[in-house]
């Protein structure tokens, strides 16, 4: 193998091993990680500089594909849940189908026609069953050998037994073994594109937008498949007070269930209706205003506690409406 194909080879053969460990990894996140982003920069710009071997010259084409495909993630074009679009995992998997035909020791072809009729092989047996196959919707044998009818065209077996290449390509394929190749690629790229669609229990909103929306620290972790830690620094960053969740189970110092806590008494529908008024005021007056920051504000002006959760609630149920009144 020559030095060069090495490095393509090697290039792309680690861009698949970083991807099948990603792929293979449950507990990894959905988005590309570092190191798979790594690996695809790398390949990329292996197989866009330097010579190409006759034998590369496929796999080093459909690398350029990936390479368009993962620009146009880099500008911006992704899915909801920030993943390179299906188009990219497709010319990805080509390119993996393609890497197991170069890294794949040479494919076995079949004796010269002068060397099998040396050996005695009979001219049905080369020009039918090696070099031919039976079409069900012809109901007759094709091949390089055979002539319209399907009989063994013994001037191109005398040519080709004279003239090896003449007749039949040094690279020609069996129509079988075409076919079989292409089944791995469509397999590989249909494996691909599965795994790149969005996971249905990802939320596409940001850590800051659900907190802002007035998810708890807890359910914004579990979402977003990170550690609650990093969402309560995400709030500290944005200078959001997330909503705790109340332990039920609390108890008071000495071990015993800690004292019924004095609650307010319960607001009448008028006092709803009017609160309902100035969160949607509020939120119609500034939409960059999330959940959280209305809640804050509204508490603040009527002396008593308005949730986040309330506040999204009001707003998600007038957006409803609207869509109603619209369609």
């Amino acid at each position: 193998m020559s030095g060069r194909k090495s490095v393509i080879i090697n290039a792309v053969a680690e861009l698949k091993r970083t991807h099948d460990a990603w792929e293979n990894d449950s507990e990894a996140p959905r988005v590309p990680t570092a190191s798979l982003e790594a690996a695809i920069e790398t390949a990329i710009d292996v197989c866009a500089v330097g010579d190409i071997p006759g034998d590369c010259r496929q796999l080093v084409n459909a690398m350029g594909l990936v390479a368009r495909e993962w620009q146009r993630f880099k500008d911006g074009a992704m899915t909801a849940d920030f993943r390179p679009l299906p188009s990219f995992w497709g010319e990805l998997g080509a390119v993996f189908s393609l890497l197991k035909g170069v890294q794949a020791a040479p494919r076995k072809t079949r004796e010269p026609v002068h060397v099998l009729l040396a050996q005695g092989v009979s001219e049905y047996q080369i020009t039918h069953p090696m070099h031919g196959w039976f079409n069900p919707e012809t109901e007759r044998w094709e091949g390089p050998l055979l002539d319209e009818y399907g009989n063994t065209d013994f001037a191109k077996l005398y040519q080709e037994r004279d003239k090896p290449g003449s007749v039949i390509p040094e690279d020609w394929i069996h129509p079988a073994e075409a076919a079989r190749m292409a089944e791995e690629e469509k397999a590989s790229r249909g494996h691909l594109l599965a795994a790149s669609q969005p996971a249905p229990s990802e939320d596409p909103a940001t850590i800051e937008e659900l907190l802002r929306q007035g998810a708890f620290p807890e359910q914004v972790a579990r979402v977003k498949r990170v550690p609650v830690e990093e969402v309560r620094e995400v709030a500290r960053q944005c200078g959001i007070t997330p909503n705790e969740m109340i332990d039920l189970k609390d108890k008071s110092q000495d071990g015993k269930p800690s004292p019924a806590t004095p609650t307010a008494p319960e607001s009448t529908p008028a006092d709803d209706a009017a609160v309902n008024d100035l969160i949607l005021e509020l939120h119609e007056s500034d939409d960059s205003l999330g959940a959280a920051d209305i809640a804050t504000r509204l508490s603040t002006q009527l002396g008593s506690k308005v949730s986040a959760q309330k506040v999204a609630g009001v707003i998600r149920e007038h957006k409803k409406r609207l869509q109603e009144q619209t369609a």
